[in-house]
């Protein structure tokens, strides 16, 4: 997760998830992946807020039906 902000993450990458991953395995790859970069888990780390950020909205992505890629 040492991207620079303006580059494209793929949401599916950062979970560890396949393409063809149901909802409840999302919930679950976001939690786990959430505890490790939260910011307060992270105070040594200036970039984890953003890294936590990147991570919520892949999250977001991956659950709007509308919005989710669907091949990558």
């Amino acid at each position: 997760m040492s991207a620079a902000p303006e580059a494209e993450v793929n949401p599916y990458e950062l979970l560890e998830l396949k393409l063809d991953c149901t909802e409840q395995e999302i919930r679950t790859a976001y939690r786990q992946t959430s505890r490790k970069v939260h910011a307060d888990r992270n105070r040594n780390d200036p970039d984890a807020a953003r890294k936590f950020h990147v991570l919520t909205q892949s999250y977001e992505l991956l659950l709007d039906p509308l919005r989710k890629p669907h091949a990558i």
